[in-house]
């Protein structure tokens, strides 16, 4: 019976050994199948692979020719467009005909106005050159530390030899500033117009940013900015039809004491914006005596005070010291009606430029700010685009600072 038993357990292990044995061959085999489809299909990834990458570069060699002809098909257009709008002729304030005969390379531009205006027609890559005061568009500054745009010192006091080296074939000024005039002059014996802007008038800024365009070959979108400057100057009219006109000053200096009169775009400014100037009885820009203000009493003070000289506190500190308690006899004083414009808005109402619709609205808002359901009490004294911002609607066309656009080429 043991002898029996002890057989039949061997053969059960024999058996067991076998199936295990038959098992882990048939795993062994199996796995050399896996293993055998896992190496084709590396093999064939990596094919895949080298297929894709293959495809990849004809692609981006395809792109790279398709950009190469996106190149030579905007130069080509450049080049149409240039030769249908040039030579291209525009009348400036001395009443000279200014006659262009291809697009300019390489613009001057002597005063912040006429660097406003021509960047923001598009023709900020032609730029080479603007004066020391000029500010925007915001970038401007890293042009120039770049180098690719020349700081040419004072447009006030130009120096020839300076704007020279920028081998200029455009130069624009303005009409107001003398010094623009004997260099007009002096640089019509090298064959370089000056193109002197006219800056009387808020009409004058409307003809010099269509005259900047088609001296420069971006008519069409001086078209398109100067509508929206007059849209903006419409909705600061509209929103004060009816008001009564409201006595103002705009002091343009503090010390002594500089104000807007009549013949500037500023007093048209006022007046769209439902003020009266106050100082209308003086022409241009001109100093008056600090008692001029209690003569005068405007109910509305507007100060400038974007050149650092005051702040808002100096200039009321000054006002004082100037006046006596008389001071409190003006009613912008009184009321607490007298406002420090600094910033960018400064810039609105000292530049006849692209701006003068935004400076139009932010004076109306100072001046009528019930038109817009404020009180004044809620406008600090301090104005910027920091501490205050226009009640605008969104459909209202504004001035954005234009993308620049490197030159594809500089000659």
């Amino acid at each position: 019976m043991r002898r029996t038993a002890a057989s039949s357990i061997a053969i059960s292990i024999l058996i067991v050994a076998v199936v295990v044995a038959a098992s882990a061959a048939y795993i062994g085999y199996q796995m050399s199948q896996y293993s055998a489809q896992v190496s084709a299909l590396s093999t064939e990834l990596r094919s895949l692979n080298g297929t894709i990458a293959s495809q990849q570069q004809a692609i981006e060699s395809q792109l790279g020719g398709l950009s190469s002809q996106q190149s030579a098909l905007q130069s080509q257009l450049s080049e149409l467009k240039s030769s249908m709008e040039f030579p291209a002729s525009a009348v400036d304030a001395t009443g000279q005909q200014i006659v262009v005969y291809s697009m300019p390379t390489h613009i001057v531009s002597l005063m912040p106005s006429d660097t406003a205006i021509i960047f923001a027609v598009g023709a900020g890559s032609q730029v080479v050159g603007v004066d020391e005061y000029s500010n925007w568009p915001p970038y401007l500054s890293s042009l120039e530390a770049n180098g690719t745009v020349k700081n040419i010192g004072s447009g006030w006091y130009p120096d020839p030899e300076v704007i020279l080296s920028t081998r200029p074939d455009i130069v624009f000024g303005v009409s107001s500033v003398p010094s623009n005039y004997a260099l007009k002059q002096q640089f019509a014996s090298y064959g370089i117009p000056v193109v002197l802007l006219p800056d009387n008038t808020v009409e004058d800024v409307i003809q010099s940013i269509y005259t900047v365009g088609k001296l420069t070959g971006h008519e069409a979108t001086a078209q398109v900015l100067a509508e929206n400057v007059t849209d903006e100057l419409r909705f600061a009219e509209d929103n004060v039809v009816g008001l009564n006109s409201t006595p103002t000053a705009l002091v343009v200096w503090p010390s002594p004491i500089w104000v807007a009169g009549n013949g500037t775009w500023e007093d048209q400014m006022i007046t769209a914006a439902g003020g009266s100037n106050v100082f209308s009885n003086v022409s241009g820009w001109e100093p008056v005596d600090p008692e001029a203000l209690i003569v005068e009493k405007p109910q509305v003070i507007i100060y400038t005070a974007g050149h650092g000289e005051f702040n808002y506190t100096e200039f009321m500190s000054t006002l004082y010291q100037e006046l006596g308690p008389a001071a409190d006899s003006v009613p912008a004083i009184a009321n607490g009606r007298v406002y420090a414009v600094t910033g960018a808005y400064n810039d609105w109402l000292t530049e006849p430029g692209p701006f003068v619709g935004d400076g139009t609205i932010l004076l109306s808002v100072l001046i009528h700010p019930e038109a817009y359901g404020m009180n004044y009490t809620s406008i600090p004294h301090v104005v910027s685009p920091e501490t205050f911002s226009l009640p605008v609607p969104p459909s209202l066309p504004v001035i954005s600072t234009p993308v620049y656009v490197p030159a594809v080429s500089s000659p």
